[in-house]
């Protein structure tokens, strides 16, 4: 007799055990079955969006198909539950990161362009495009001095997050963070003046 045709009958555990020991996606799959509206339903509890949480439960038995081989599991949906949910939290917490480097980012942005102890430019004087010209100038630094501009202001790092992600050391970021706000001050300021030519 094929136990896999008898998937229904079997309690979730023994479909565990069963996926375990046969790595055949048939047990898994009465698994999904099973519980793929109570995922979609804990992750409309957190994401609050239909497509969001219907992706985040494919993902999640996705990754299930891995864990559950090495899981030792004595109840399966408060298990399920958890990893529901700290999928979901980590999802908000990189959509929250997102949104924080990107204010981070237009911040920036807008001191490039404002601060007058940095560009010595007036309000009225700056150029509606001032986001792009601020890409471009950061883009047209050195390695070095980009590298490590877009990881402390764009990124958030600090100087030994830099230290460990680039390989230099702490003298050779500081001067690259100094050199690169030099650099984007003297190309915006050329920018700026071409423009009102």
């Amino acid at each position: 007799m094929n136990i896999l045709k008898g998937n229904t009958k079997l309690t979730d555990l023994q479909l565990l055990e069963l996926y375990r020991n046969t790595g055949k996606s048939n047990s898994l799959g009465e698994l999904f079955t099973r519980y793929s509206s109570f995922v979609v339903a804990v992750c409309m509890k957190y994401l609050k969006n239909e497509e969001n949480s219907k992706d985040a439960t494919m993902d999640i038995f996705e990754k299930l198909s891995i864990d559950l081989k090495t899981q030792k599991i004595q109840h399966f949906k408060s298990w399920l539950y958890s990893v529901v949910r700290n999928h979901c939290l980590m999802i908000l917490r990189s959509d929250k990161t997102k949104q924080k480097h990107l204010q981070n980012l237009k911040n920036e942005q807008e001191t490039f362009m404002e601060n007058k102890s940095f560009i010595h430019l007036t309000n009225e004087e700056i150029p509606v495009n001032k986001a792009k010209l601020v890409e471009n100038a950061v883009d047209a630094l050195k390695e070095d001095q980009r590298e490590c501009i877009k990881l402390f202001y764009y990124e958030e790092k600090t100087y030994q997050e830099i230290v460990e992600l680039t390989g230099h050391d702490l003298n050779k970021i500081k001067s690259h963070l100094q050199n690169g706000k030099r650099n984007l001050q003297i190309a915006l300021e050329s920018e700026y003046k071409k423009l009102n030519d």
